[in-house]
């Protein structure tokens, strides 16, 4: 068997001889280190961080043995970290795994270095990382003004968009005039929000500026996911919030005005314009009834007066009558029908509601027999 010294330069070259006396772990040494951290980064930080000797040499050989020869005894116990020190920002805490929780910190930038304690050293601190706890960002409209969460250093870009009209602008206000000839409108609404040219926020949403029904006297149910904070005109207001929805009490509903724009923040925004009114006219009997059945429909008005069937060969009174929210068809109603209508399958009928300007059409159907 051949015999070689790997310290005879002839015939190799030793990478890492000279860093295993420098402070650290490292596979280079620190000179060597600067060299490569401007060609492979990638590699810098490996050869930073894990030591050893590599011998580099050419052979022919199908069989080899490496005896390696220590001239004193290996310190495992400075191999496996025992625990961290981690710097964030100008504050030292310590962890005894590798895991740190920072659910406690207050929204904003932080930056991060973390060293490795040993049983008997500690290593250098890492690269420094930086991240961002990033705030409840909160939309909301009031006078015909968006309003969005107000950030040191943030750069709000954004564009508004109605049909083939659209704005767009960049602002450091967090605060957007909606044109007049967007209001009234459902504008397709899209935002960067960046904080030292760093992307932090996206929103795509539509802002509903058209009228919403919502009736008094009902709890008014909103899904979204994980929401976080809801605001009737610019006002924030109490919601029973879960993970994928937001209830407003009856309560909250009859208090507000006739017209209020909601806006909830979470996952996802809803933004829209409210039309808070009394509950509307309700048919509570069946929709669909056979001719061989009692001609009857039941209705629960909500202040609403019945006006008419939508078919002039009809009267009230004469071949329909209304009395107490129920709706009743004459005995001769289905003959007169179908001599109007001999190729009918089925009487489709719309009645007529109303209270103040409001006026509703509900469809009932009758099934003629064959």
């Amino acid at each position: 068997m051949k015999k070689l010294n790997l310290k005879e330069k002839a015939h190799f070259h030793l990478t890492g001889s000279t860093a295993l006396t420098e402070a650290g772990f490292k596979r280079f040494n620190n000179k060597e280190l600067q060299k490569i951290k401007d060609i492979s980064p990638n590699v810098y930080r490996l050869a930073r961080e894990c030591s050893g000797i590599q011998a580099h040499f050419m052979t022919d050989s199908k069989i080899i043995k490496v005896f390696v020869t220590c001239d004193r005894v290996p310190n495992m116990s400075n191999m496996v970290a025992v625990g961290y020190k981690i710097l964030i920002n100008k504050e030292t805490v310590e962890s005894k795994t590798n895991s740190y929780d920072l659910k406690a910190y207050q929204p904003g930038e932080y930056k991060v270095r973390i060293r490795s304690i040993f049983k008997n050293k500690e290593s250098n601190f890492g690269e420094q990382v930086t991240f961002y706890i990033p705030e409840n960002f909160i939309i909301y409209i009031s006078d015909n003004k968006i309003y969005l969460t107000k950030m040191d250093n943030a750069e709000y870009k954004y564009s508004l968009r109605v049909d083939h009209n659209k704005v767009e602008n960049t602002n450091t206000t967090g605060i957007i005039n909606i044109p007049n000839e967007f209001r009234d409108r459902v504008i397709n609404f899209e935002l960067n929000v960046y904080i030292r040219d760093v992307l932090r926020y996206k929103v795509v949403t539509d802002i509903s500026l058209i009228l919403n029904n919502t009736f008094k006297g009902s709890d008014l149910e909103i899904p979204v996911n994980n929401p976080k904070a809801v605001y009737i005109d610019g006002e924030a207001i109490e919601a029973t919030l879960s993970k994928d929805k937001v209830i407003i009490s009856k309560e909250v509903i009859d208090s507000l005005g006739s017209e209020v724009i909601l806006a909830v923040s979470g996952d996802t925004y809803i933004i829209k314009k409210l039309y808070v009114t009394d509950p509307f006219v309700v048919l509570t009997s069946k929709k669909i009834i056979n001719e061989t059945e009692e001609l009857k429909f039941t209705f629960d008005l909500n202040g609403f007066k019945f006006i008419e069937i939508a078919k002039k060969e009809f009267s009230l009174g004469v071949d329909y009558f209304f009395d107490e929210g129920i709706l009743t068809f004459s005995d001769n109603f289905i003959s007169k029908y179908k001599e109007l209508y001999p190729d009918s399958k089925n009487i489709y009928l719309m009645a007529v509601f109303r209270r103040g300007s409001e006026t509703v059409l509900i469809n009932i159907t009758i099934k003629l027999d064959a």
